[in-house]
């Protein structure tokens, strides 16, 4: 099966870090070591997938060129389950023979081949992958019944099927039961972000780091039904912290 076409970007390239001494300020060890020399990055994904915008948004802060193939929405996968050994999520990242899968673990990579400038800045990593694990678990589960509800009608013949699969108990009688519930708590998640944000230009100061990209995904998931991305909207800091982190760059290399 042939390889659907990479669209590459124009950002810089990587340059892997030049070996020295390591410092006092190293933030791990043999951080100094000289990453081997790539040609690409690919990232295996769909643009509609919440998780890869995470990914993504990580990809446009540190300007990196980076290569799209662009894999189903629901099974079948071929292209990617040859690749990763029988793995399904996207977003997956293909560095030459290496693959990465989970967003937590691809962040980690790339903050590693591209460390300039950060999303783990050493005085915030702990922080930073604190609000990730809350925001890609507890903040996707309320968010992500309401907006799937919303957009049934248009969702593709078998979505919810493909989907049960992979989370046993799912089903549209489950989401439309978790929906009513969650969107009120997610309501309450969006008070607090925005109170947060009225005083810094990002979660954790004046700079991005995974911590916004981890709480952007889910509200981006949500600005795909207007009616719901309105709370958005209503908060203000919260949307000029959305706007801020969508002026990075396209979502998507040479779109």
């Amino acid at each position: 099966m042939a390889r659907p076409a990479c669209a590459p970007t124009t950002a810089r390239p990587i340059t892997p870090p030049s070996c020295s001494t390591p410092t006092a300020t190293t933030s791990k060890p043999y951080a100094w070591i000289e990453e081997p020399a790539m040609t690409q990055i690919i990232l295996h994904h769909y643009p509609d997938s919440f998780f890869a915008e995470k990914i993504r948004r990580i990809l446009a802060f540190k300007n990196v060129q980076w290569h799209s193939v662009e894999q189903p929405m629901i099974m079948p996968k071929p292209g990617l389950t040859a690749l990763t050994g029988g793995y399904r999520r996207v977003p997956v990242l293909q560095i030459g023979a290496d693959i990465y899968c989970d967003t937590a673990c691809i962040a980690r990579r790339l903050e590693r081949l591209a460390p300039t400038p950060p999303v783990l800045p050493r005085a915030l990593a702990g922080l930073a992958a604190t609000v990730e694990d809350w925001a890609d678990r507890r903040l996707v589960s309320l968010i992500g019944p309401s907006v799937v509800v919303a957009r049934m009608a248009t969702l593709p013949s078998g979505f919810l099927e493909d989907r049960a699969a992979m989370t046993p108990g799912l089903s549209e009688k489950a989401l439309r039961f978790a929906a009513p519930h969650g969107w009120p708590q997610a309501l309450a998640a969006f008070d607090r972000l925005d109170a947060q944000l009225d005083h810094s230009a990002f979660l954790l100061g004046e700079g991005f780091t995974l911590a916004d990209a981890a709480c952007f995904h889910p509200l981006w998931f949500a600005k795909s039904v207007p009616a719901l991305f309105a709370a958005v909207s209503a908060r203000p800091a919260l949307a000029a912290w959305f706007a801020r982190i969508e002026a990075f760059g396209p979502a998507m290399p040479g779109r």
